[in-house]
């Protein structure tokens, strides 16, 4: 297998020109660092002022960035993806799955699939480096985050939505994909799909009001 580095942006960091002696209004961001997508205890890019503050201020911002190394096989997919075929973006039938549990994207779209691997197979190994690849993939993942806490109809809801703000060109998003055709296609197929399941619950609880009660 191939490897191939990744380096992205994640994040910024503040400087300020003078932290010792400089400006108070200055001095209180210095260091301070601020994530697209931050964890717990991090800031925002979106509480981040913009140098400069004030007139002469020579603060300035550097990007924090984040090294990855995805192994590829020959065919060019992550190491992770094992068989399978390719179609509407993502792998069909990968990793001994059926045709009936959908493709996968990335680490975490699709049916059983997070973090690189089938969630049913207890011995699998998935993606060497967890974090979603682009801004699709990170919709997913919120996507099984947010089954552990709301029921799934809630869920899928808020899936096609963020699916939906992302803008129709990849190269626009904040993190863009390494394939701008597959997240094009797979984006699609993913808002058709559960645009689909939503609209099946509706119709069972007009036919069987009450029957059917949201799980997670």
């Amino acid at each position: 297998m191939a490897s191939k580095t990744q380096v992205k942006v994640v994040g910024f960091r503040w400087l300020s020109s003078r932290p010792g002696s400089g400006c108070e209004q200055c001095a209180r961001w210095h260091e301070k660092e601020f994530y697209f997508q931050p964890q717990a205890g991090q800031l925002s890019t979106a509480e981040m002022p913009t140098p400069p503050l004030h007139p002469n201020c020579r603060c300035h911002t550097e990007p924090i960035t984040a090294t990855t190394v995805e192994f590829e096989s020959q065919d060019g997919k992550p190491g992770f993806i094992e068989g399978g075929d390719k179609a509407g973006g993502g792998y069909w039938k990968n990793n001994g799955r059926g045709l009936l549990d959908g493709p996968v994207y990335q680490k975490w779209c699709g049916k059983y699939w997070s973090a690189g691997r089938d969630t049913r197979d207890s011995s699998a190994k998935g993606a060497a480096d967890p974090s979603p690849a682009d801004d699709l993939d990170a919709a997913c993942s919120g996507h099984d985050d947010c089954y552990e806490l709301f029921d799934a109809d809630y869920c899928d809801r808020e899936l096609i939505n963020n699916l939906q703000s992302l803008s129709d060109d990849p190269r626009m998003w904040r993190n863009p994909p390494d394939s701008v055709e597959d997240a094009t296609d797979y984006r699609r197929l993913a808002i058709w799909l559960f645009k689909l399941r939503v609209w099946g619950r509706q119709f069972r609880n007009f036919v069987y009001p009450g029957l059917y009660q949201p799980s997670k």
